[in-house]
């Protein structure tokens, strides 16, 4: 695309053709939405919000920021496990008793002095770095990545830091990049737009019973783990190309990798 207005025309009618025929507006008209889905639907919201700024922006380095919370946004739609969950937590114990054990050499200036509980507060936080997260938000969603995608959000970060947290305005975002990142953005958009994820680390057998379809039609029964439950059918396309079924249910995707099917 010569500009970013054709670019942003594009988008524009991609993401109108996926809330019409996939399930954001459908799901907001047939029954309440869960905390899932609500989550999911606020970060597209606030993602495009700032979408919108970095199409009307005219500074590149404007334009960066404002495309950078755009990707922040869309990658809070959903939820990821904890750094330190599950087997994980024994590396938690390890690094905190190891930092419990660290000479601390007490400096003249209280400000510039290094204590267990400021390296606690760096290195035992919970979240992942936006880069792991853009992994996760992908693996999640089905949708593939490059190398390039993650080496790209990598570099733009450093130069983020430069000019959010040293100062340096006068830091070049070279437009390819950018543009780049504009189309990682969008891309991010239209998979989180069809409102259906897989829970990471979810080591639960789901079980999909579909009834039969009573004597008026319409849609066919199904249980989840044995409740009954609303539903929206989801295509998905494999590596290979082929379709196959998927549930929609509170916002998340249950097909033959996760579930039995009966």
């Amino acid at each position: 695309m010569d500009t970013i207005y054709d670019r942003l025309i594009v988008f524009l009618e991609r993401f109108k053709t996926v809330t019409t025929l996939g399930d954001i507006s459908s799901q907001s008209s047939r029954r309440p939405l869960s905390d899932t889905e609500k989550t999911l639907i606020d970060g597209i919201q606030r993602a495009l919000h700032w979408y919108g700024i970095t199409s009307r922006e005219r500074d590149r380095l404007d334009r960066f920021l404002a495309i950078w919370i755009t990707l922040e946004a869309i990658l809070d739609c959903v939820s990821y496990p904890g750094v330190f969950d599950g087997e994980r937590q024994k590396v938690k114990k390890f690094i905190d008793e190891s930092i419990e054990k660290a000479p601390y050499p007490k400096g003249d200036d209280p400000m510039l002095s290094v204590s267990s509980d400021v390296l606690k507060g760096r290195l035992l936080t919970s979240e992942w770095p936006l880069p792991r997260r853009l992994e996760l938000f992908a693996k999640s969603f089905k949708i593939s990545l490059q190398e390039s995608d993650i080496a790209l959000v990598r570099k733009l970060g450093r130069l983020r830091g430069q000019v959010l947290h040293c100062g340096k305005h006068e830091t070049v975002i070279p437009e390819s990049q950018l543009r780049e990142m504009e189309y990682l953005t969008e891309r991010l958009i239209i998979a989180a737009s069809v409102c259906a994820y897989m829970k990471l680390e979810d080591k639960q057998k789901h079980t999909l019973h579909i009834l039969p379809i009573g004597p008026e039609g319409g849609a066919a029964p199904l249980l989840l783990d044995g409740r009954s439950v609303a539903y929206e059918l989801h295509m998905q396309q494999t590596e290979t190309g082929e379709q196959r079924e998927g549930w929609i249910i509170d916002g998340l995707v249950y097909d033959e990798s996760n579930s039995e099917i009966k």
